[in-house]
């Protein structure tokens, strides 16, 4: 595990003791072109012989991306959400290993989750997430929404009545 401190590295306690952190795979000797461009999840068990391992499986579709590494742990540690390599927000389950992802549920509407913005936990139960919306005339715009992962309800849009203004300065997607 290649480990570049920057100030978009998170690292995380739980409350058994094991620590997760965002980090490069590497396998040594390595050269320049050898390091994976993404981040991935790896969690730290210091009572363990081998006490690093990867925390996402790596047959987790989608991957996380390039913002994969500004993961959140919830308030219970029991769930973790990260942007992924498809613009979306997933959740990962510690227990299970279980991953669903934040529905993109506008019709008619490119939805995804905007860029540079953290999935951010509300209650241990509850995600906020800022996505950009794209409609049919090419007008970009940024919803906030609720969500429960695990839950059969649809995310529930917060920022309807939003001045248009602070929406827009939710999205830091470069060029927009």
């Amino acid at each position: 595990v290649g480990v570049i401190m920057n100030v978009f590295t998170r690292v995380r306690s739980l409350p058994d003791g094991r620590i997760v952190f965002s980090a490069n795979e590497i396998q040594l000797p390595v050269a320049a072109n050898d390091v994976q461009a993404e981040a991935t999840l790896f969690r730290f068990r210091p009572d363990q012989k081998a006490p690093v391992s990867r925390l996402l499986p790596r047959s987790l579709e989608p991957t996380p991306g390039e913002w994969g590494l500004l993961f959140e742990l919830s308030p219970d540690s029991r769930r973790i959400a990260f942007p992924d390599s498809e613009d979306r927000v997933t959740v990962f389950t510690l227990a299970t290993g279980a991953c669903v992802q934040v529905p993109r549920d506008r019709q008619g509407v490119n939805v995804s989750a905007a860029k540079g913005n953290l999935p951010s936990w509300r209650t241990s139960d509850e995600l906020c997430v800022a996505r950009t919306v794209t409609d049919n005339t090419g007008n970009v715009g940024v919803d906030v929404v609720m969500y429960a992962p695990g839950q059969d309800s649809p995310p529930r849009c917060i920022s309807t009545e939003w001045p248009s203004a602070l929406t827009r300065s939710l999205d830091a997607t470069p060029d927009r």
